[in-house]
């Protein structure tokens, strides 16, 4: 429906190296990223979208139910 989307997410992986995808519907896009990737990735959505673009930063947190610490892909 929005192909210039699928051009976002092509871009901030060629970028960043961020895995990104986007959700089933199209509703939403997400990647997954280190602290230090957020803000180009913040950047190219700004310049791709507009200042209005939402845009929301999380993080997974390991509170010690898996083997490992952390995440990494």
């Amino acid at each position: 429906k929005y192909p210039s989307i699928s051009l976002l997410l092509e871009l901030i992986r060629e970028k960043t190296g961020s895995p990104c995808l986007m959700s089933g519907s199209g509703s939403c896009c997400f990647a997954l990223c280190d602290p230090n990737t957020e803000d180009p990735i913040r950047e190219l959505v700004a310049e791709f979208w507009g200042e209005r673009a939402f845009f929301r930063s999380t993080r997974i947190s390991d509170i010690g139910l898996t083997g490992t610490e952390g995440f990494s892909f």
